[in-house]
Parts: C-alpha cells; structure tokens; sequence
C-alpha cells in the first residue's frame, strides 16, 4: 500500500508571501541545482525551513528530511501543515517515524545513526526508502554534518544515489572555522555554498529586528580568587626553586643542543619550537648569554626576535626536557620534575602546566560571580519593558537542588528575590508557575496531548515541577506559556534552546554558556532575532557574560572575543556593520564598573536601534551595477614599516609637501604590491578549480592614516569569497604549519629598483635640502618571505604555479619545502627575523 501512493508533492502549495532573499534563491535555483545539490546559508530567522519546503515541492519527488534535534523535527512538520496546506487537509503523506517511511519523512540525524548500527534494522529502512523512491535528502542545519555522522550520511548518498537523487543542506552557521579536512567533508557532502542571507541583510529587510550586543562585567569571588592566587604561588615558588638551582641551567648549556654543533644539527631542527623555548630561556636567564647567541647565530635569526620567556613557552621547554628530550639533559632533570609534581604543576603525571589554562577557563567561565550578574540584567531590562520583558538566560548546567556553581538551580533561586514569573525548560527539568496550570493543560487539551501523561508536584511555594511520561515532548506547550506572559524570564540550557528553538516573543537573552564557537554562537543569538508579528517595534539586547580581573588570566575574555567574531553588529564609534569585540569601544578595561555603567545607558536606549541600524544601511551605497548590499568577508593587512621622512630646514609647506609626496609613492608601492599578491592568488585558484565564477576581481581600498590594506574578492560565490579571503590572510600569517614557503631570490627587490630613479630625481631637485630622502629597504625586506596558502601548499604543482604566476609581475622567487631540513631553517628565518612583520586580521563588513 505505502508503495502506491502517488510519488509527487502537489499537495504542497505555500499560502504566504516570499521574502525578497527567498524568491531570489528560487529564481536561480535551476542553475544552483546544476550539480544536482543546492546548499543554502541564512542566519536564524531567515525562513530556511519554509525555503527548503518549496525547494522539495518543485523537485517534486518523495523525500527525506534529516533534523539535528526531535524539536526542530516537529518544527518541519508544523511549518508543512501550517503553511503549505489547507486546513484539515489529509497528512497522511507526512511521517516523523524512522520506522514509517512516507513520502515525506521527518528524522533526526541521532536516530539515523543509531539505526545505522543494527544492521538487520537498518537494511528495512533503506529497503523502505527505496519502496517509496526517496530521491530527496533534505539536510537541516547542515553544518553537524562534520561529526560521526558524516559517514553514515555519505553511504546513504550513495544508496539513494541515482539519476534523479537531489540533495538540500540548509544551514545558518556553515563550518567555516573548522580545519580544512573537516570542511572538505560538509562540502563533498553538501556541494559549494549557492546563496548566502546574513543577519545584517535580514534586519535591512525587516525580516530580523533591530539588536545590540552588550557585556556584563564581574569579578572573581574570594574563593575563586583563592584558587587562582594557589596556583599562582605555586608556579612562583617554582620559578624561584629554578633560579636558587644551579642544577637545571647547568643541564641546559652542557646539553647536546648547546655544545657540540656541529654533530648536532638535526637535532635543533627536529622540534624547533622546543630549541627557540631553549633559546629564550637562556636569554631570561642571562641576556648575554653565549649559548643563546650561539644558537641564534646557527639558526640564522637575530636574538631581538627570539620569542620572549613567558609561562607558555615555559611549558613548551619543560614539557620537552622532561619528555621527548630528556636524555639529552642529563639526571638532574629528575629533581626537576619531583619539585613540578610536589606543586601540583604537572598534569597526568606528564604535561607541564604553567598558564593554567583549564583551570582558569573553569574557574571564569562558571564563576559565581554571573549569578549577580544574570540578577542585575533581568532587574535593568524588567525596569525598562515592565509587563513586556521576555528574557532567556541560557546555560550550561542544571545543577542540582542544592548546587551553588553556575547552573540552572542556583540562578533560578537567586532570580526568585524579583518580583517576577520565572520558568525553566530544559530536557529533564521543566518548572512553571503554579498560576500558569490552569493554562498549561488548556494548551495540552486544545493540541491533543494525553494529559494524563502530564503531571505536577511542588517545586516550590510559588512554582511546579512538571513530569511528563511516555512518548510526550511539551516544550511547545511551555513555549506558549512564555509568549503569552505566564512567564516573564525562561531558564534553559543551551542544549535545549540555543538551537532550533522558536519563540519570536524573546527580547532579550542572556548568554550565559561558555561556548565561543562560530556555529553555536550564531544559532544561540538566534533565539532572539526573529521579529515578533504581535510586536512589530521589537528590538533585543543580547547579554554576554565576563568575568575579568586585571592582574591574572583573562581566559573568559578570550572565549568572547572569538564569540564576537563570528557575527556582525552595528559599531558605537564610526557607523559601520561588521564583526569583533573592537565595535563596541571597550577601550581600556581598568574600570569594570564603568563599563557596566556604560552597557546599562546603551540598554536603556533600546528604542534608538533602529534608527541606529538604519543610518549604516542608508549610508551604504555601491555604484557598481548589480551588487547586492550584504556582508563581505574582508582580509586587513597592517604593514609594520612605514616612512617617516623630517626635514629640518626646508619650510613648513616644503616640509609638507615632501611628506606627501613621499607618502602618495609609498601608498602606490603597496597597493602595486598587494594587487600583484592577490591577482597570483586568484589566478591560481582559479587554474585550480577553487574559484569558478567567471568574472570575479580583486577589491582593495588602503586606509591612509594606517597604511592599512583591505583585500576581498567580489562577483564570485561566499564559498569562493571566503576561500581566497582565507588563503590571503595566510600569506602574511607567520605559522610552522605550512609545507612551502617563498623567498624572493634579492633583498633588493623590484620595488625597491622601481623607487630609486624616483628618489634620485626627487633629491636632485630638492637638493638645497640637506635632508636626503629614500624609502627604508626595510620596508621590502618586512616582504622577502611569504607563506603559500595551505590550499594551495598540499601539493608541489599548486605551489609552483603560484610562484610562477606570482613571479610574471614581481619578480623571482625560491619555492621552499619546509619539511627538509633546509626548509625549516628558512622557515625559522622568515618567521623570527625582521623579515616578516606584516599583521593580518580576517573581518566581515557590511558594503
């Protein structure tokens, strides 16, 4: 019977409106789909499952839909009958039960997984997808494609596999910050990305609401400043014991990587970032140290470069003499290693531990001290929307009744002292008003849910505990309960609701997970972007949590840092849209206080985001024909070198019109320089298949106060975009990763050449001056080395087609392998000399 029914999807017919963005994918999905996949990116918010809807309905042919939780499974079902079919219409097509196979199936990534591991099982499945000629697999939030679950993915692609096999893979949060063969895998998988649709592009269509980012400072408290102040001792005391002991610097400068050259060359190179800690070392203890210079001269780098001593090169040298090193220092090593374990400085017994890191990312990251801070934010933003206020606080950990970390109880019970109706809904632990019952199970009645399977007890005096039993999922339900204002601040773990979970009421959110990954980052400021139907002047704060302290470790800090980049927001201070912790102005952190006074005035003026928003999206003009306003990935380059050029005694105007002139010339040498850098790299991307849009060009603007240069690459896909924008950066990245690098072959290099007759005119015609005027050869020694891009380094004929082609406009080049050891000699030199000092910073901005 299942195999008889009709196999198209004509019951399906959107009774809505399409968004701008929407009918644009539709309108070129004939030609996404030349390579039979379309992969689709939109941020949260975007409309991706009503899109993936009407893709399957004009493939028009039976398929399976893959979902990463059971809430967002139901979601696709809900969004089926709601907005593709007529009221009481029959569903019977529709199923959300591996183990009953429709033409439409709705399943969740888990349970494919788990049935892929019973073999008889799993057989009745695939045998029942060919039954019903499944020849669609939709993938929803395709960037978990990358775990265990991509091989099973892979085989039942090939299983489906046929001539009319299409897949969808519809995603918010692509897995761009991932290594490279983890990405390989989502993009075999998933095919190159089709169309984009940003945040910012969103809120420009009305279809995300206006937002801001803001940060919450705290302290430590005393007990957990106690635990960072012991560990601090301790390393202290260890440092001390070190330099009371002769023993250890004597192992150091008689080792065979201080003595004995000659026959020990291999030796240094075979882990030279153990040799340079060595080096630095020698340098900390005595700054005219022969055996530092010694070494230094070997390597071929100047001793002013060497790294400086610090608590992380300090693991990377004792973590080698104690380890794989260690019988080249001799015995006394063992008294060395007694005193690390007597200081609990050693982990498992091996790892030396110096920066503490695990120990202060826990000790910050769960800090109390949030708890206070969650209290404060509910009571500022309660203050402003009163009746209004729809906040989410998300976290890690449930905890338990009587826990007093960081955790779902302990902020619960502290927010309790608001006057104010709280609920938490999380997996196992649902808890709602006693007043919002009555309401619960009317919702339970009016959506068929077996009450019976529905049941309270006492969490409190003013609140219940709600058990559900059986095959029952009432998160929906509580949901509703939270829009209609039974509940005011709803506490969740980010497992639950910092993916998928739909509540277009919330307002405000304060994130108070550790988490600082792209991809959970994006889908948890998601939960509240969405524009609200029943409020159509909604804006949102979103609340990150710090814990900070000036004197030690600031690893809380660093976890939103990279949170901030991985999403774009309007700047305080120069009216643009783009990514990173700096557009908030934060300025020195030295007064917390001040800064928490700062975000609660910006908090307050909530009902200016709007206009705010809009002033960059106005200002925002492209003249070019054809370009869509949106998020470009930009790459930022900070040469280190720059002419200073002082004239004494020509006049103030001369002066000034020397400087000028000086400046313009040095303008044109980089901007020469970095457009023949990034036109080799396009070219050869391009030679490569890495870049196929036909006409995609080079973008550079130099930003003349800093000498600063931004890269991009227009008229070509986001995936193409941010791929050359990737292997930009990495030209000017100092990094041992790399297997080639270049070296031009004269340190007088083609601009240098092409600058002397200027300036030998220039100075012959101001020659009453008596300031001679020359651009520093340092400039163009900073850029003798360059890296090849890691896409283009796994293979020698990539590498040497980007030289070639680098070395048509810019002179000759020396292709090196760095996994010789000549290679790692130059590699040394280009990374811890004077002849690398480029900075480099990858943004996303809004043109």
């Amino acid at each position: 019977m299942v195999a008889m029914q009709r196999e198209n999807l004509q019951e399906l017919n959107f009774n809505g409106q399409w968004r701008s963005y929407q009918k644009r994918v539709l309108e070129e999905l004939e030609c996404h789909l030349n390579d039979k996949k379309l992969n689709v990116v939109a941020a949260p918010g975007a409309g991706k499952t009503t899109l993936g809807i009407e893709v399957l309905k004009r493939l028009d042919k039976p398929a399976l839909i893959l979902a990463p939780t059971i809430t967002i499974k139901e979601q696709w079902a809900q969004r089926i009958e709601e907005y593709f079919l007529q009221k009481d219409a029959d569903t019977s097509f529709i199923s959300t039960s591996i183990k009953n196979v429709r033409k439409i199936t709705i399943i969740t990534y888990q349970a494919l997984h788990s049935l892929s591991r019973k073999k008889e099982e799993y057989a009745i499945f695939l045998e029942s997808l060919k039954n019903n000629k499944i020849a669609t697999l939709l993938l929803d939030e395709s960037h978990h494609l990358r775990t265990e679950w991509y091989k099973v993915l892979c085989d039942l692609t090939k299983y489906l596999d046929s001539k009319n096999f299409t897949s969808v893979a519809l995603t918010g949060t692509p897995p761009y910050d991932v290594p490279l063969n983890e990405w390989n895998n989502y993009h075999n998988l998933c095919g190159p990305v089709d169309a984009e649709i940003s945040i910012p592009e969103l809120v420009k269509n009305k279809n995300l609401c206006p937002h801001q980012d803001l940060i919450y400072f705290s302290d430590l408290d005393d007990s957990e400043q106690i635990q960072i102040f012991d560990f601090e001792k301790n390393r202290d005391e260890f440092f001390n014991y070190l330099k009371t002991s002769a023993d250890f610097i004597a192992s150091i400068k008689t080792s065979d990587f201080c003595v004995d050259f000659a026959n020990n060359e291999e030796l240094l190179y075979l882990d030279t970032q153990f040799t340079l800690a060595l080096l630095s070392y020698l340098l900390y203890e005595d700054e005219m140290s022969k055996e530092a210079y010694y070494i230094a001269e070997f390597l071929g780098i100047e001793v002013d470069n060497a790294p400086k001593f610090s608590y992380v090169v300090a693991e990377v040298l004792f973590n080698g003499v104690l380890g794989q090193f260690a019988k080249h220092f001799g015995g006394n090593i063992l008294n060395v290693k007694a005193k690390l374990k007597e200081l609990k400085l050693l982990e498992n017994t091996r790892n030396v531990n110096f920066t503490g890191k695990e120990l202060f990312k826990n000790v910050y990251s769960r800090s109390v001290s949030k708890i206070d801070s969650i209290n404060k934010i509910t009571k500022l933003e309660y203050s402003i929307l009163k009746e209004n206020l729809r906040e989410v606080v998300l976290l890690d950990y449930i905890g338990k009744g009587d826990s007093l970390g960081l955790n779902i109880y302990s902020v619960f019970s502290n927010l309790e002292n608001i006057d104010i109706d709280l609920g938490i809904l999380t997996g196992t632990l649902i808890v709602i008003p006693k007043k919002a019952k009555a309401a619960l199970y009317e919702i339970l009645s009016r959506k068929s849910v077996d009450v019976n399977n529905v049941l309270t007890t006492d969490f409190n005096d003013k609140y219940l505990r709600v058990e559900i039993y059986g095959n029952v999922n009432i998160v929906n339900e509580v949901t509703e309960l939270f829009n209609q204002g039974y509940i005011k601040v709803l506490i969740g773990t980010q497992a639950l609701l910092g993916e998928g979970w739909d509540a277009p009421c919330v307002n405000t959110l304060i994130i108070a997970s550790t988490i600082g990954s792209f991809m959970s980052s994006n889908q948890m400021r998601g939960r509240a972007l969405r524009v609200d139907k029943e409020n159509p002047d909604k804006t949102s704060d979103i609340w990150h949590l710090v814990t900070f302290s000036q004197y030690d470790s600031n690893a809380d800090l660093d976890t939103i840092t990279r949170r901030f980049n991985t999403f774009e927001g309007v700047s305080y201070f120069d009216n643009k849209i783009q990514n990173g912790i700096g557009r908030l102005g934060l300025g020195e952190l030295s007064d917390i206080k001040n800064l928490n006074q700062i975000m609660f005035e910006r908090a307050k003026n909530r009902n200016s985001l709007n206009t705010k928003w809009n002033q960059v999206f106005e200002k925002s003009v492209i003249t070019e024909e054809n370009k869509i306003h949106q998020v470009y990935d930009i790459v930022e380059v900070q040469n280190s070198s720059v002419p200073v050029v002082v004239c004494k005694s020509a006049q103030s105007k001369l002066k000034n019109f020397f400087n000028q002139k000086i400046k313009n010339r040095y303008i044109q040498i980089i901007r020469e320089e970095h457009l023949v850098l990034a036109c080799a790299l396009q070219n050869t991307l391009k030679t490569f298949g890495y870049i196929n849009s036909f006409d995609s060009k080079i973008s550079l603007t130099i930003d003349e106060s800093n000498y600063s240069v931004s890269v991009t690459l227009m008229d070509c896909t986001n995936y193409e975009r941010n791929v050359f924008v990737k292997a930009y950066n990495e030209i000017f990245t100092p990094s041992e990763k790399y297997r080639y690098i270049m070296k031009k072959t004269s340190d007088y290099s083609w601009a240098i050449q092409k600058q002397k007759k200027f300036f030998k005119i220039f100075n012959f015609v101001f020659s009453f001056s008596k300031q001679k005027y020359t651009l520093p050869e340092s400039i163009f020694k900073a850029n003798s080395y360059y890296l090849v891009p890691e896409i283009l380094g796994t293979k020698k004929q990539q590498a040497e087609s980007f030289v070639n082609c680098l070395g048509l406009n810019f002179g000759y080049f020396d292709l090196i392998y760095t996994r010789k050891y000549e290679g790692r000699a130059e590699l040394l030199k280009a990374l811890y000399s004077n002849n690398y000092s480029s900075f480099t910073k990858r943004s996303r901005l809004w043109i």
